[in-house]
This record gives structure tokens, C-alpha cells and sequence, in this order.
């Protein structure tokens, strides 16, 4: 699904993200590994970040079954649409993204991660952050604790996973193509799923 923009105003495409979805889990295999829809999610949003006059909305939170290639929540993908040609298009002052992973900084056993659209504030929609994973040293991914700090997020491994030395390296967010994070900015709009190392 994709809008551009009409006749006389700013040439801008806008396109949505690929939902959640059982590719590899579901009854019918149709990708080679869980990674599959995480990575293709990556590309997108790096296609939505380096192509001039480009946005994406983003979708992990819109899907009411993983088993249903066709999500019936439409109205609220129209909404992110018009909010990202509200901005894009037609220059309104109006937030139109979900936060975006920005840089990471390690601190001792926790990795602190910055985003941008921050835009009021970072918020969970209920109870602790989740679909986040942390790797060490070896670069094997383990459940992550995250909590929200100020604009930052936290991120340490979950004490079961690891021994006290452990020294992070990289951090994953909803890498998973059932993810549905309930990590948001205050303006409600989702976080687009990341990897730090790439």
C-alpha cells in the first residue's frame, strides 16, 4: 500500500511497513528463518530513511492475527498515512513517526539506546518494554530487561541468561516476525523494529 502526493504539491511516496506475519512459523513455510521478515523490515526502513522525499508507517502494532496475511486494521493504517502526508506533504506541524533507533552507548553491562521522533516523550502500553534482546561478547542473542530512562532506553541481559561479566555488544528489537513491542512515543506511535550492529 503506498500514497504519493497529488497534483501541485511536494512529490512525496509514502508506503507501509509488512505486517507481522507467521512466514516461517505458520503452517505453510513461506521464508527460510524467523529472521526473514526482521531483515526485510530493516530494508524497508533504510529505504524509508536514504530515498529523497520517502516515508514508511509502521504496522507491528495493528495486527489482531499472526495467521492472517492480510490484517483487518485498515483505518489505522490510513491514519499514519495521512499523518506522514500531513507533515511530508503539505508542511503541517503534526508528529507522524514512532521512534527511531538513533545511536547506542555501552555502560558497563547495560547498552543505553537514543532515538529520534521522540516527540513528548517514550512510553510502554502496558508494563514493562518488550521484544527487546541483548548479545554479548560471543554474539549469541538472550532475552533483554529494558526500561525507559528520560528519552534513553536501558537495555541489560536478564539475570537467567548470563553470568555477571557479561559485556554487551548489540541490541535487537522486535526481531521477530510475530513481534508485536508495546513500545511507543507519547504521541502513540509505534517503535520501528532494529538491529544495532548493522
Amino acid at each position: 500500500m503506498a500514497a504519493g502526493a497529488p497534483f501541485g504539491t511536494k512529490a512525496i511516496s509514502h508506503f507501509v511497513q509488512i505486517a507481522p506475519f507467521k512466514y516461517y512459523s505458520g503452517k505453510a513455510r513461506r521464508a527460510l528463518s524467523p529472521d526473514w521478515l526482521p531483515e526485510f523490515w530493516t530494508i524497508q526502513s533504510r529505504a524509508a530513511r536514504t530515498i529523497k522525499n520517502t516515508g514508511m508507517v509502521v504496522t507491528t502494532d495493528l495486527v489482531n492475527d499472526l495467521n492472517d496475511i492480510h490484517p483487518r486494521d485498515k483505518q489505522d493504517v490510513g491514519h499514519r498515512l495521512a499523518l506522514l502526508a500531513r507533515r511530508n506533504t503539505y508542511g503541517e506541524d503534526v508528529v507522524a513517526s514512532g521512534p527511531v533507533f538513533k545511536r547506542m552507548k555501552i555502560e558497563g553491562n547495560k547498552a543505553v539506546l537514543q532515538f529520534d521522533h521522540v516527540d513528548g516523550g517514550l512510553m510502554s502500553t502496558n508494563g514493562p518494554l518488550t521484544w527487546f534482546t541483548i548479545a554479548g561478547q560471543d554474539g549469541k542473542f538472550v532475552p533483554a530487561d529494558a526500561k525507559i530512562v528520560g528519552d534513553t532506553v536501558e537495555v541489560s541481559a536478564s539475570a537467567d541468561n548470563v553470568d555477571g561479566a557479561f559485556q554487551p555488544t548489540a541490541v535487537r528489537f522486535a526481531w521477530d516476525e510475530t513481534a508485536q513491542p508495546n513500545f511507543f512515543n507519547r504521541a502513540g506511535l509505534p517503535t520501528e523494529p532494529f538491529q544495532t550492529e548493522k
